[in-house]
């Protein structure tokens, strides 16, 4: 039985017939903004009515629905036949493609759980047959991306002051950058700078006198014959950096902790790190200029060896106390980073953001009367359970009052985010 999936209608169900010539006017639904891609396959109810209305109900949302076409992969009947077992018999295929906001985490069975969840509150035919994560390698980008820059007046001459100044500005690319150009594999620039001159590439004039052409550091790409490289994960790559740089922060630590000639050997192994820590920074596997390495490792050694010292010279207490709070504001800032991460999917693009413009306004009165209330409250349940004192015996402001519902209101915020982000 032939499927054909109805255009979304725009409410005009009246029973009014169009004018013939004339095109329908359809309003598509508004698109939320989303960063997962979900291809789910529906078994509907093969009847036009139940495949109307289940199209209709997902386009609502905003989702694509095509019809699911078995006999484009199974030519013969009876591969058509093996392909739409699995849908049951008096079933037709949707292949919807569900657009979601969130985490990579939980994505596929959110997806499944929200079209599980229409069908029932609507009563439509529809079942998921299947569900897969649309996903492609859009962080790496093994092209070659090749930068237009207006050509220095004294670029040219590299002996004098200006013209070394000039190249290291180049090299380092303290430069305005006016075009951005990304080839696949390892063009050379001059045949690029030809391609611009022939106007092949956006037609766009280019004055190959006034501009000049370089490859930025580490944006080299991938020759087309070279071998796939393998997969490398996010820890791999940042956790030696991490390590040079905590290893450099220790470094300034101890130079402000130790005395004499003890403190020439924290200052070699940070001097040691220059090197391996420019080299993670300036992507190690191309060749690059020494003085861009040193340049890169010494500003991030020196950074971080100096944040050491300066926590060492201005934590209260001796140095055993400020390693303590150092490890607690390194644990801190990781659960607050987690907690914000986990906020951010929770409550971006939610009900919250999207009436937060009345919902706050809404809440600080509220907030203001509750809060004295129940530090009152607070003040009456410690002076009768503890001391058995009438609450009217003694008299209690209203700062005081709010400052005793401050800590444990701000605890239970506190555990309600935690929740909030691991949710999201």
């Amino acid at each position: 039985m032939g499927l054909t999936v109805p255009p979304p209608r725009d409410g005009a169900s009246s029973g009014a017939p169009d004018t013939p010539g004339e095109p329908t006017e359809t309003a598509a639904p508004p698109v939320e903004p989303f960063n997962r891609r979900i291809e789910v396959l529906i078994a509907a109810v093969d009847r036009p009515d139940e495949t109307a209305l289940a199209a209709q109900l997902l386009e609502n949302r905003g989702w694509s629905v095509r019809p699911w076409l078995p006999e484009t992969e199974h030519g013969s009947p009876e591969g058509r036949q093996g392909a739409a077992a699995p849908l049951g018999l008096g079933r037709t295929g949707l292949l919807v493609e569900v657009r979601l906001h969130g985490a990579r985490f939980g994505a596929v069975q959110a997806a499944v759980s929200e079209i599980e969840a229409l069908a029932r509150r609507h009563q439509a035919g529809m079942w998921v047959v299947g569900a897969v994560l649309i996903e492609h390698d859009l962080s790496h980008d093994y092209r070659t991306e090749i930068h237009a820059h207006r050509h220095l007046p004294h670029a040219s001459s590299p002996s004098g002051f200006r013209g070394r100044l000039a190249t290291l500005r180049t090299t380092l690319g303290l430069i305005t950058t006016v075009r951005v150009l990304k080839q696949p594999g390892r063009p050379f620039v001059e045949d690029v700078a030809q391609r611009l001159e022939l106007g092949t590439l956006t037609g766009r004039p280019y004055d190959a006198e006034a501009l000049r052409l370089r490859i930025p550091m580490g944006m080299e790409g991938r020759s087309a014959d070279a071998p796939p490289p393998d997969p490398v994960s996010a820890w791999r790559l940042a956790g030696p950096l991490l390590a040079g740089l905590g290893v450099a922060t220790a470094c300034g630590f101890a130079i402000a902790v130790l005395r004499g000639f003890q403190m020439l050997v924290p200052l070699i192994i940070a001097c040691g790190l220059i090197r391996p820590v420019g080299r993670q920074l300036t992507d190690g596997r191309q060749d690059q200029p020494p003085i861009v390495i040193v340049a890169w490792g010494t500003a991030s050694v020196a950074g971080c060896a100096a944040l050491g010292l300066v926590l060492a010279l201005t934590a209260p207490g001796p140095p055993g106390q400020a390693s303590h709070i150092l490890a607690y504001a390194v644990g801190c800032g990781s659960a607050l980073a987690f907690v914000l991460y986990g906020l951010g999917y929770a409550l971006v693009h939610s009900w919250f953001s999207r009436n937060a413009n009345w919902a706050v306004p809404a809440l600080v009165p509220a907030l203001a009367l509750s809060l004295p209330w129940f530090g009152g409250l607070l003040h009456t349940m410690y002076l009768q359970a503890g001391f058995g004192v009438p609450s009217d015996a003694i008299h209690v402001s209203v700062y005081s009052s709010y400052a005793a519902s401050l800590k444990p209101v701000g605890l239970a915020l506190g555990l309600a985010a935690v929740v909030l982000a691991l949710a999201g």
